[in-house]
């Protein structure tokens, strides 16, 4: 009988930024919980992930479809639950970022870069479900949530393609040989940050060799100091100042 089934007509946001509309039949008796599970079952989105909301109300989950006032014929819009923490894959290091629903993917860029202490352009890249399919650039203007991105989720990130970027071989007096992607604008002192992150020598113990000179100015950058890329540096550690010994 008609009065014993609700039908409803569920919309959200794909992966591709593109809206895509459900049509659900449930029993009369259903709850909010009983909607994400055929959800889960017709979409795939766990229902953990899931964010329902009604007539601009959010839907409890334990509640029946009747207690929230959704009568057959109503149209629910379905959201990712907000991230919190998510994963950025980076050339360097793995990252865990504690994130906003709001941070639109151009926040996020400008926070990875005051964390990587570098100045080069990113880009974001979201990992397709199945292997067959490429990775999807993430779009600045866009919040984390109209990406798709639910906590826990995971991002790689690149380095854009600059004429001004390269990768320098720095070795050590220990035989170690690291090779760091930089662009050239970066200053000394940014690099012997990124040294310092990487392998954990403290940034003022480091000096840096190219073509025989010491880089002393920390201030100046890779150009200016005749430093391209596919360049090779040398590193010593500064030696610690010795304390002057009074005799009485």
């Amino acid at each position: 009988m008609e009065g014993d089934a609700t039908a409803l007509s569920v919309s959200w946001t794909n992966e591709d930024y593109q809206r895509e509309r459900l049509a659900l039949v449930v029993p009369a008796a259903a709850t909010v919980d009983d909607v994400r599970a055929e959800l889960q079952r017709r979409v795939g989105v766990p229902p953990s992930a899931q964010v329902l909301v009604a007539a601009g109300r959010q839907l409890g989950g334990s509640r029946t479809l009747a207690e929230c006032g959704v009568v057959s014929g109503s149209i629910l819009h379905m959201m990712y639950e907000p991230p919190r923490v998510i994963e950025v894959v980076t050339p360097v290091a793995t990252l865990a970022i504690g994130v906003d629903a709001t941070d639109s993917v151009r926040e996020l860029k400008c926070r990875l870069g005051r964390l990587l202490n570098c100045e080069r352009a990113i880009q974001l890249f979201a990992r397709a479900d199945d292997a067959k399919l490429r990775e999807r650039e993430l779009t600045d203007e866009l919040t984390l949530v109209q990406c798709g991105l639910r906590d826990g989720g995971s991002l790689h990130l690149r380095w854009r393609a600059r004429s001004d970027a390269g990768t320098l071989t720095i070795k050590t007096m220990a035989g170690l040989t690291v090779a760091l992607d930089v662009v050239l604008t970066e200053s000394v002192r940014q690099l012997k940050a990124r040294f310092e992150r990487q392998e954990g020598v403290a940034a003022r113990e480091l000096r840096f060799i190219h073509a025989g000179k010491v880089l002393g100015d920390d201030a100046a950058t890779l150009r200016a100091c005749r430093v391209r890329g596919g360049a090779v540096l040398h590193v010593v550690f500064a030696r610690a100042a010795t304390p002057a010994i009074r005799v009485a």
